[in-house]
């Protein structure tokens, strides 16, 4: 069987071994006061109301930073790579009946961490990998 086809088949139980949880909260353009359902392109992006927030499960991959920005004797644990590959999402096509848009806020339930998706690229005729950005939660978004 030629390594491909292998690596499909046994898909499921990588993904039984490690995937976790994560919700995918859709965002739009709040709409212009003077033109209901026309997004204003210039206002920070919201909750949508048109797309519902979609649990699924994926499996997190982060590649590591080449190079941290810390004092002495810090841990990279306790500080942010400045040159290192983003992180992503490796998910089955089908875990999401949706795609996630550009902007879109993905919150990892295992360590709480909230990232904004920043590209959406199917990989195999069955998987897709989520490019994230590291984000926070403005105060203006619900928890």
């Amino acid at each position: 069987m030629p390594f491909e086809d292998e690596w499909l088949a046994r898909q499921g139980e990588l993904d039984a071994a490690f995937s976790e949880d994560f919700i995918l909260e859709p965002q739009a353009p709040p709409d212009l006061p003077s033109r209901p359902g026309r997004g204003d392109v210039n206002a920070r992006a919201v909750s949508s109301s048109a797309r519902p927030a979609l649990p699924f499960t994926g499996t997190f991959v982060d590649a590591g930073a080449t190079l941290h920005a810390h004092g002495r004797r810090m841990a990279d644990s306790a500080s942010h790579g400045i040159a290192a590959e983003r992180p992503m999402i490796d998910v089955p096509e089908a875990a999401l009946p949706q795609r996630p848009q550009v902007g879109d806020i993905i919150r990892r339930l295992k360590t709480g961490a909230i990232f904004t998706v920043q590209a959406y690229l199917p990989e195999a005729p069955v998987r897709a990998w989520i490019y994230l950005a590291e984000g926070e939660r403005r105060q203006d978004q619900p928890r």
